[in-house]
């Protein structure tokens, strides 16, 4: 920088700033989790619409299933949901493309699969499990938290469910409106027992949904 001419005062606020910037850590990760993803779904959305331009024809090729495939393993991989988007679109390939269906199914079936066998292979000596299941409920962790924090109305069997897996008086200390991350992730994810929610999801699911039609200003 020195030989183009800028002030070294100037080099170094602005190194500062990014190192001291508590912004840095989240773009870092964006970077880290969002790019890949974007090109995934740029790979993804134009390989879908010439399949249904072509009527599949386009689909069964064998570049394009390799990258139906990646792509579709990918999505799953880089988002805690990406599997429902996979599975939609697995489902809908044999119904929309009759004309291939048996040959569409069986690459559907493999793009479903894939993920999960590698998941169980890999993955969970990367990430913990339970930290997976937190980032997939992240939506419903952040619309109970509202309802907390707004003191919406939840039964005393409701609280009991929230409490066991994040006492009431945490969530309304971490919560913030835009982002859940204070929440699942840093400090505030010290009081949450990820272990819990991930042995009793389906009953977090149920208080969830019992709560939705309770609160439903909260949760929309």
């Amino acid at each position: 920088f020195s030989r183009k001419g800028f002030p070294a005062f100037m080099v170094i606020a602005v190194l500062c700033y990014f190192a001291f910037s508590p912004d840095t850590s989240n773009i870092a990760l964006a970077g880290v989790k969002d790019a890949p993803f974007s090109f995934t779904t740029l790979l993804f959305i134009p390989l879908l619409y010439d399949a249904w331009e072509s009527g599949g024809d386009t689909l069964l090729r064998p570049r394009n299933i390799l990258i139906f495939l990646y792509a579709s393993f990918m999505t799953v991989w880089l988002r805690s949901n990406g599997i429902f988007v996979v599975a939609a679109v697995c489902i809908a390939m044999p119904l929309f493309f009759r004309r291939y269906w048996k040959r569409v199914a069986a690459i559907a079936l493999i793009a479903v699969i894939t993920p999960y066998a590698l998941n169980d292979l890999a993955m969970d000596k990367i990430v913990k499990r339970e930290t997976i299941v937190s980032e997939s409920l992240a939506v419903p962790l952040q619309q109970i938290a509202m309802t907390v924090v707004s003191d919406g109305v939840i039964t005393e069997k409701q609280a009991e469910v929230i409490d066991a897996i994040m006492p009431r008086e945490e969530i309304a200390k971490y919560y913030a409106p835009a982002t859940v991350d204070t929440l699942k992730w840093g400090e505030g994810a010290t009081h949450m027992d990820k272990s819990y929610l991930q042995d009793h999801t389906s009953l977090f699911l149920k208080t969830w949904a019992e709560m939705l039609l309770q609160n439903l200003d909260s949760y929309v």
